[in-house]
């Protein structure tokens, strides 16, 4: 842990071992800043391996599960208007669906297991539930490759 000496911010990294089947090194960043109640997270990857590999890094964020309370819970993101608004990707129980709004997207509560790409997803996604609004901002760079039909999100 990196601590500044004025107490203005601390910086924690986590560091993977070296994953033989990927050959990769993950390293995580978490900086946290005094009087503030978000938090900065940097992903890196680093080659360990002889050959080239080319993966997409993606953080993962778990919430849990709830009854809808209110219309607006579940899950919103910004969409640029490149792309689809969104491509299936995985339907296990049903296809999730996706309302627009303009360029605001809504996930909705819904009783099914899958999963969706959003390839126009213009660098914010934003989960609503009873404990409160999680949001999570991340760049976006429209010139670069995203995996799942150039998918720069997924639900």
């Amino acid at each position: 842990m990196d601590v500044a000496d004025d107490g203005s911010r601390a910086d924690i990294t986590l560091t993977s071992g070296d994953d033989p089947r990927t050959g990769l090194r993950l390293t995580h960043r978490i900086t946290l800043a005094s009087g503030r109640c978000d938090f900065a997270l940097g992903l890196s990857a680093d080659n360990v391996s002889p050959r080239t590999v080319r993966w997409a890094l993606w953080n993962v964020t778990q919430l849990p599960g709830h009854p809808a309370g209110r219309p607006g819970d579940r899950v919103w993101l910004g969409r640029s208007g490149a792309g689809a608004p969104a491509t299936d990707r995985v339907a296990g129980t049903g296809r999730p669906r996706v309302v627009q709004y303009g360029d605001v997207l809504h996930v909705p509560v819904q009783d099914v297991v899958g999963k969706v790409g959003f390839p126009g997803a213009a660098g914010w996604i934003a989960h609503v539930g009873p404990a409160g609004t999680w949001t999570y901002r991340f760049p976006v760079d429209p010139a670069a490759p995203y995996p799942d039909d150039g998918s720069r999100a997924e639900v």
